[in-house]
């Protein structure tokens, strides 16, 4: 919507809030669960090769690839911008060759593999922007159009239904054939980027965008609890993304047997997987806490720095006396709210 949009300005903005937790997080990951973890600590500083090439892919942390294609993505940002500005009242054929881009794309990409030195670097696509794109161009429409997009998807819930489940019948009838008649391995045949799963991943973005529009205008303002909830999630989501696979490295670490994780060992399955799963996200909450009051907590978790209580608050809430009336307390507590109401407004 701002005419005015300048593209250094944009990537002056928001590259930052990406390329140093990419950074400092792929350099911890780098350090404790590829040196550290494998045993050749003693090896890192003889390992700068080994860091720039894992730098290059996104490969410090399993998750990290998904910074490095955000970080691809804002720097395409003014080329789709200017795309969507030029083909205005054409974007449904833009979205159709971008959609044919994307089937031709997926299937070349899951189902061929280049000879030569291309072939050995072949399996990083997914860290790239390619089997991306279509998404990409996709969200840059539905932002232009949303309101027509909102007024579209309302009373269409049962036909978003309908057209969820025929997707999804379509995507896992195509990975039991691939399975079971192609003799394909469920690993190979469970790719992501398979060209069959493309229509789910649509109708699936659709149906979480329309479940989240009726929340917020049907339910939200009755259900203030949940809403502050999702609010203060949504606050921590990127902090826990960039954390919990260090969470889950140390969960998993101890071994009660030769590549036996002690907690799976000892608590069978599904119930090991749940017990895991809620520790790893306890864990990285915890941790998000702790970096968000910190400096630099910009560059670690995304998001500014959240203040610490004032010591001598605390220090007077301590030396309260038991005695004081109900009365006086009532008044300290309306006088502590209005000090972080104002230190709240400031702040805004």
């Amino acid at each position: 919507d701002k005419r005015e949009f300048r593209a250094v300005d944009f990537w002056r903005r928001r590259i930052k809030l990406v390329i140093f937790p990419y950074l400092i997080w792929s350099t911890i990951y780098f350090v404790i669960t590829v040196m550290w973890g494998s045993g050749r600590i003693a090896e890192l500083p003889f390992s700068l090769q080994e860091y720039v090439w894992n730098l290059s892919w996104g490969l410090a942390g399993f998750q990290m690839y998904f910074l490095f294609v955000m970080l691809q993505v804002y720097l395409l940002f003014p080329l789709v911008l200017w795309l969507i500005r030029k083909t205005v009242g054409h974007h449904a054929a833009v979205l159709g060759v971008s959609f044919a881009v994307q089937i031709a794309l997926t299937a070349t990409l899951t189902h061929w593999t280049p000879p030569g030195y291309l072939g050995t670097i072949w399996w990083h696509h997914y860290a790239t922007f390619l089997p991306y794109q279509f998404f990409i161009v996709l969200g840059a429409v539905a932002a232009v159009h949303r309101e027509r997009i909102k007024q579209w998807l309302v009373g269409r819930g049962w036909v978003l239904t309908i057209a969820l489940v025929l997707t999804a019948a379509l995507a896992v009838a195509t990975y039991l054939i691939r399975v079971f008649v192609d003799d394909q391995k469920p690993m190979d045949a469970s790719n992501a980027f398979q060209p069959t799963l493309i229509p789910f991943l649509v109708v699936a973005i659709a149906c979480l965008y329309a479940a989240a529009l009726r929340w917020n205008d049907r339910w939200r303002s009755k259900t203030p609890r949940f809403a502050s909830a999702v609010s203060w999630a949504s606050n921590r989501s990127f902090g826990v993304f960039l954390a919990h696979v260090l969470v889950l490295f140390f969960i998993l670490r101890p071994t009660a047997a030769p590549d036996k994780p002690w907690l799976l060992a000892h608590i069978p399955q599904p119930l090991g997987t749940v017990v895991v799963y809620l520790l790893t996200l306890a864990g990285s909450l915890i941790v998000v806490e702790i970096l968000r009051r910190l400096p630099g907590s910009l560059y670690l978790t995304g998001r500014p720095r959240m203040p610490l209580p004032p010591i001598r608050t605390l220090l007077r809430r301590d030396s309260v006396p038991d005695t004081v009336p109900d009365s006086l307390h009532d008044d300290a507590n309306a006088d502590n709210s209005a000090r972080g109401l104002a230190s709240t407004s400031s702040r805004a």
